[in-house]
């Protein structure tokens, strides 16, 4: 019985914790808006690959083109999938990023750093899905 009052007592002090610093991550105004544009390009990359992935169905796709020689990579539709994959393990880590280190010093900073460049991130997958779009439809 003490071992479970202990878990308890344990699991509400990290419960706490981790409310407390999840709105000191968000409680800037900048930083909170450059998250829910992530979210929502997050968002649409998913919906973009899926409807690459759909509407490219058995055919190959091209995966890369190079302006100086051509279509050098093609595979799978299914590999599409991979970017909106890897910006969803980027946006998820540079969020845990933050909310471990929310009680440094120069928090401020970094967050609001980490938020930008994560949206560059954002737009430029979603650049790279327009390219595969024009160069696959």
């Amino acid at each position: 019985m003490i071992r479970f009052s202990i878990f308890r007592a344990r699991s509400h002090d990290f419960r706490r914790k981790l409310v407390d610093n999840f709105s000191r991550v968000l409680e800037r105004n900048l930083v909170r808006r450059l998250f829910l544009v992530v979210l929502l390009a997050n968002i649409l990359s998913w919906v973009l690959a899926f409807f690459f992935y759909r509407r490219l169905d058995d055919a190959l796709a091209v995966l890369h083109y190079n302006i100086d020689f051509g279509i050098d990579l093609v595979g799978e539709p299914f590999r599409l999938l991979a970017l909106p994959a890897f910006l969803s393990i980027i946006s998820l880590a540079d969020f845990i990023f933050l909310l471990v280190f929310s009680r440094k010093q120069s928090f401020r900073f970094v967050a609001t750093f980490i938020a930008g460049s994560l949206t560059l991130i954002c737009f430029l997958v979603f650049l790279a899905y327009i390219a595969l779009y024009l160069i696959n439809f």
